[in-house]
């Protein structure tokens, strides 16, 4: 009853932008209060475990680097707001790991997140059909769907079909490994509706991942038919769109990369002069303001913190990595990166997949278990962070949270098996 109440939770969190647009302000904090009870859930029932010294010294140090940072920042204000909304990821990613200790639950929570985005992807459809898009202005239509923002849902969408590929491998039945490749076409439209250029180079990049997992011929007709819908469903302008991305020109004056630059070019300065702990959380907007220059033919003026124009719009460095290093200084960005590392180790020794030598699937190839496609799903969304401010997403943390519930689960089988003959079990076997 625990994972599907955490399962419902999740789909909660991933169509936030979804229940704000239909049941309106109501829905704002209803995946807070949802967490709530979940939580309220999982200790009542008692089915959880902490975790290991490594991983809570890991959130721990990452917490008090944050807060350091905020005391020493330059709006205490702002960085305690920040503070907040990144101690409600970190909660969340410690509750996962506490309460998810087995295969069946991660298979659930993956079924769980596949539903949710499949909703998200055929509302973006719908959107495309009827024309009613999320984003509509005289030169561009995108459409959206788990979030109000396009490149938040196209995050979201790539991340989900390394786990359509684990579900039509580790499944025997014939319906629902269509039910996987429809899935897996379904989100890939989805992620060209959105026209969001770094989706589409996640997408690449997650689709590349998969591809020399396991290069087999099968693979290579499946990466071709979803390759061919989407060239032939695309709209025509999504292709002169990902086009800037090689000419370095924006469609119609626009000027979103020229400005993502300076955004980098001026965090990279930003963190030189504060290196240690940073400007504090949130204020990466602030400390812009101040840094930028007239050469960027933005404009420099800034009326007050907290309503200057600049600070609206430049209020985020669209780099989740390069943001959490200016406004958390070397210590809170590298704390960062050690949390997602422990993580990633953690699917990647996967406790459920067998020794190398061992025989991993039917017809003796290497099975894309759960843990690798978990992986890669969370490699395409840190990718997708080099151009989205993604750090306090919930949905993000969750995934976080279930990489380090792995590693708990691998490092007490490896405990428990020490002195003893290791303990093999296999997705293909046991589905």
């Amino acid at each position: 009853m625990v994972v599907h109440a955490f399962g419902i939770w999740l789909m909660l969190l991933i169509g936030h932008g979804m229940l704000v647009e239909f049941i309106g302000p109501v829905g704002v904090h209803l995946p807070l209060y949802a967490g709530i009870l979940v939580a309220a859930l999982a200790l009542v029932s008692s089915k959880w475990s902490m975790p290991s010294t490594t991983i809570l010294f890991a959130l721990l140090g990452f917490v008090i680097s944050l807060t350091v940072a905020a005391l020493v920042g330059i709006d205490l204000d702002a960085s305690l707001v920040a503070l907040s909304l990144y101690l409600k990821g970190v909660a969340l990613a410690l509750m996962i790991a506490m309460c998810v200790t087995s295969r069946p639950e991660l298979e659930r929570l993956v079924y769980y997140f596949l539903s949710a985005l499949a909703i998200g992807a055929g509302y973006t459809v719908y959107q495309h059909v009827t024309g009613r898009y999320v984003f509509d202005t005289e030169y561009m239509q995108r459409a959206a769907g788990l979030r109000s923002d396009p490149n938040d849902t196209a995050m979201l969408l790539v991340a989900g079909i390394p786990l359509c590929a684990f579900w039509m491998e580790s499944s025997r039945g014939k319906i629902k490994k269509t039910v996987g490749a429809a899935l897996a076409i379904l989100l890939s439209i989805g992620v060209v509706l959105t026209e969001s250029r770094g989706g589409f180079l996640a997408l690449a990049l997650g689709g590349l991942a998969l591809y020399l997992r396991r290069p087999t011929i099968n693979t290579t007709i499946m990466g071709l038919v979803v390759v061919g819908i989407v060239l032939a469903l695309a709209p025509g302008r999504y292709w002169d769109r990902i086009g800037t991305l090689l000419t370095g020109k924006e469609l119609n004056r626009g000027s979103s990369l020229q400005n993502r630059l300076e955004l980098q070019l001026v965090g990279i300065r930003i963190l030189m002069e504060e290196p240690i702990f940073g400007v504090g959380p949130g204020n990466f907007g602030r400390a812009y303001a101040s840094e930028a220059t007239v050469d960027s033919g933005l404009p420099t003026s800034w009326v007050a913190p907290a309503t200057g124009e600049r600070a609206r719009v430049f209020g985020v460095a669209h780099n989740m990595h390069l943001e959490m290093f200016v406004e958390g200084g070397l210590v809170g960005g590298l704390l960062f990166w050690a949390v997602l590392l422990l993580a990633l180790r953690g699917m990647l020794s996967d406790p459920y997949k067998p020794p190398a030598e061992a025989i991993t699937s039917i017809r003796g190839k290497r099975a894309l278990d759960i843990g690798i496609s978990l992986a890669i799903a969370l490699g395409v969304m840190l990718f997708a962070g080099l151009f989205l401010s993604q750090g306090k997403n919930s949905v993000l943390w969750f995934m976080i949270g279930m990489g380090l519930s792995m590693k708990k689960i691998g490092e007490r089988r490896l405990e428990a098996n020490r002195g003893s003959r290791p303990y093999i079990r296999h997705s293909i076997v046991e589905n």
